[in-house]
């Protein structure tokens, strides 16, 4: 029986995919008749994901075309119409921007081809219904990720960082490859709805237990190291030579796919503490890691580089708590920023130059007790502030997996905003600070709040050392803080260290490329 949504939603990706691995030779194709195709097939994603989830609901729903084929379904709810709905819009704008960065390149309907079929891929990602089907498609948005990384191949540069992303996402490939292959072993099925029931009916066995906690392991692994958690972060700095639209693409899709997967098979991984633990804490460790890394970068496109592994970290350590909708919200606001980030970073140098003045004639910086009043009453107003938008929406931490903890990295996070507004404006631009900083708390939470009713509950989480780990983080995250205000007594030597180690990213990439030297012979 014909599905109308089903279709409404996978007739694009299939679209797009059709457009790109379509044969025909470099050159032959007009390209802006690609790039159109491209760019409304990504805009009827978004478009029919929002009739979809409005129309039809959001409740969780499979259909499959072709009964007796079991890998052949579609699996669409909550949090597939979110992401499908990002992808879109993401896909629909990098689509249009690209059209006159490679206009007039020889190869630039190759190039619109390459997008089409890391968008499809992406798409057939998010709406598979079968986990190996799932992992295919991942598999196949990193193969047209590599060909957009490699427009100009002529680079050497470019040619690096398409090699480092492919390595690395095969690797993830293969830890993904073997939890399916447990996955299959231990239920008998990869269909999703069908595993999202047998994990909830599991009964405990003499052999199950470390079946399911090989499988989240492994599932975690994978996902780390194609999210570029570190130490598998190195690749993504070496991508920066491939076109403004790529790296908006990648930065803002494709690279946050490892935790909505982690979303689509939470079941999976949620049962285990142990592992959700891990997960923190390596979430926690790239989080650490990226902002420092991403602090002592010179190069703007570098800071946003090391910023997507923070962030990617930070989204990791949601997951790792369960907060699952916390985390797709992460997705959504990350993908966003990031996106717009990278398609104007152009700008910034015209930004810092209208700012430098402004700064020279800046009165001298205050003292430590000042600032650190200053510090400690913009914390205050933040923590009033949460407390009112959580309040406003009716959403508690206690009740909620990781609830207070998540609420103190969002508390970091203004804090650090709010202290800066205030070092920087006077009178009532203070007070328009105090404002805004109450309004985005509530934004927030009211966003937060819509996306927990929109994706549903996704799993049960098991109690564990997560919550430790996670506080621990929050404290380094803290300390970071205050060291970065200069609230902290001077380190000497070892803080320019430090500085010097993180703008070298701590040397991963080179200690990867000795190695990959000695594998080779």
């Amino acid at each position: 029986m014909i599905d109308l949504p089903a279709l409404a939603l996978l007739l694009p990706p299939l679209a797009l995919l059709a457009i790109g691995l379509a044969p025909g030779r470099p050159g032959r194709r007009r390209p802006e008749v690609i790039a159109a195709l491209v760019a409304g097939l990504a805009g009827s994603m978004a478009a029919g994901a929002v009739a979809v989830g409005t129309g039809v609901g959001l409740a969780a729903t499979s259909w499959r075309p072709l009964p007796a084929a079991e890998w052949v379904s579609i699996r669409w709810d909550g949090a597939a119409c979110l992401m499908l709905g990002l992808v879109g819009v993401v896909g629909w704008v990098v689509a249009r921007y690209a059209r006159r960065t490679v206009a007039g390149d020889a190869t630039a309907d190759l190039f619109h081809r390459r997008m089409a079929v890391s968008l499809g891929a992406v798409g057939v990602f998010v709406l598979a219904g079968n986990l190996g089907v799932m992992l295919a498609a991942w598999a196949l948005a990193s193969v047209g990720l590599r060909g957009l990384l490699l427009h100009e191949s002529a680079r050497p540069g470019a040619r690096r960082g398409a090699d480092w992303m492919t390595l690395v996402s095969r690797v993830g490939d293969v830890a993904l490859l073997a939890a399916a292959l447990l996955v299959l072993r231990r239920y008998g099925t990869l269909d999703l709805t069908a595993l999202h029931d047998l994990t909830a009916a599991a009964t405990t066995g003499a052999a199950a237990p470390n079946d399911g906690r090989a499988i989240a392991w492994l599932l975690i692994i994978g996902c780390g190291i194609k999210t570029a958690l570190v130490p598998f972060h190195f690749w993504l700095p070496e991508t920066l030579e491939a076109p403004t639209p790529v790296s908006a693409l990648m930065h803002a899709g494709i690279v946050n796919a490892g935790g909505y997967a982690l979303i689509r098979t939470a079941p999976l991984v949620s049962a285990e503490p142990l592992v959700m633990a891990g997960l923190v804490a390596i979430g926690g460790l790239t989080a650490c890691l990226g902002g420092l890394m991403m602090a002592a970068q010179p190069n703007v496109k570098r800071q946003l580089a090391f910023s997507t592994v923070a962030q990617m970290g930070l989204m990791m350590l949601q997951c790792g708590l369960g907060g699952f909708a916390a985390a797709m919200l992460h997705i959504l606001a990350h993908s966003g920023y990031k996106a717009h980030a990278f398609l104007t970073h152009g700008e910034a140098l015209e930004r810092l130059q209208a700012q430098r003045l402004p700064e020279l004639a800046a009165p001298a910086p205050a003292g430590p007790f000042a600032r650190g009043l200053r510090l400690l009453t913009a914390g205050g107003i933040v923590a009033v502030a949460v407390a009112i938008g959580l309040a406003i929406v009716g959403v508690s931490p206690a009740e909620k997996p990781g609830g207070w903890v998540l609420a103190a990295v969002l508390g970091l996070g203004l804090t650090h905003w709010l202290d800066e507004a205030f070092a920087r404006a006077t009178g009532w631009r203070t007070l328009g600070a105090v404002g805004l900083t109450v309004a985005l708390a509530v934004a927030y939470a009211a966003s937060y709040r819509l996306i927990d009713l929109a994706i549903g509950p996704i799993a049960a989480v098991a109690s564990g050392p997560a919550q430790v780990i996670a506080a621990n983080v929050v404290a380094v995250l803290g300390v970071v803080l205050l060291a970065e205000r200069r609230l902290l007594p001077r380190v000497g030597r070892w803080g320019d260290a430090v500085r010097i180690h993180a703008a070298n990213g701590f040397y991963v990439e080179a200690i990867a490329r000795r190695l990959a030297r000695s594998a080779s012979g």
